[in-house]
């Protein structure tokens, strides 16, 4: 009985894995544009937010004799927890017309940051921390996305923004930890993604190559498919690299894949 709980608890908690929303992305955001690079831009900053909060607190995990799945960095706040409540919440405050499906999207939420504390990779602070980060990660981006602070930028200056300023926040966090160790790299891979999102974003959207859209699920597949394909390559490059600055670069790749590189991929082929 207790494996089975084990397993399910294991399949919660990957609902609020980095992986499983990286992946999951694209999918939303060739479905329907707006929430999609919302979602994602609230995503990666709660990411990035979490990490730069573990690189300065530096608190140990719960002793790894409790541990039931694998664990690496610090604890504090939660980043399962961080994306639960971003992801998951953000996706129930635009299904709030949809009172099941937003029920079913907050149930999650504590669900999954139980599941860390089940799991024994994490303490119930941990998991309050997670959450507050990711709650405010929805309200700072909805803010600044309410605000029209896109349309303050033209093209350029809009592109400069784009490279510069997640490379400042992927160094600060650097400067907050001391050097080089594991919640680094995961800032320079997050704001690296959240850099050539926007870059390819802000392109596709001024020279009109971004992809409408659309309710079609082969359509939403066929886009989606061939931005995993992308980004597996470009994964799979980077990992016959060490250097901190060309993992950011890769993942910068990966997230021009996804609002650049597949609306022209899709445009060319079909003419």
């Amino acid at each position: 009985m207790s494996s089975m709980v084990d397993y399910l608890f294991i399949l919660i908690t990957n609902l609020g894995s980095e992986l499983f929303l990286l992946a999951s992305l694209p999918i939303i955001y060739y479905y329907r544009r707006e929430i999609g690079i919302r979602i994602a831009t609230i995503v990666l900053t709660g990411i990035w937010l979490t990490h730069i909060l573990k690189a300065y607190f530096k608190i140990e995990r719960p002793p790894e004799k409790f541990w039931k799945v694998s664990a690496s960095g610090y604890s504090f706040p939660s980043g399962h927890s961080t994306n639960a409540a971003s992801y998951w919440g953000y996706l129930a405050y635009r299904s709030r017309n949809h009172r099941i499906l937003a029920i079913i999207f907050i149930l999650l939420i504590p669900l999954i940051g139980y599941s860390r504390v089940y799991l024994g990779v994490h303490r119930f602070e941990d998991i309050i921390g997670g959450f507050i980060v990711g709650l405010f990660s929805i309200i700072l981006i909805e803010f600044l996305f309410r605000s029209d602070i896109k349309n303050r930028f033209n093209l350029y200056s809009g592109l400069v923004t784009s490279i510069i300023l997640p490379l400042l926040l992927a160094f600060a966090t650097f400067i907050v930890a001391g050097g080089f160790i594991s919640e680094v790299e995961v800032a320079f891979k997050t704001m690296g993604a959240l850099s050539g999102v926007y870059f390819g974003y802000i392109i596709a959207e001024n020279k009109q190559i971004h992809l409408e859209d659309t309710d079609k699920v082969s359509e939403i597949a066929i886009r989606s498919i061939i931005a995993l394909v992308l980004i597996m390559i470009i994964y799979l490059l980077n990992k016959l690299t060490s250097t901190m600055l060309l993992t950011y670069v890769f993942y910068w790749f990966m997230g021009l894949s996804i609002t650049l590189l597949v609306p022209i991929i899709i445009k060319k082929t079909r003419g």
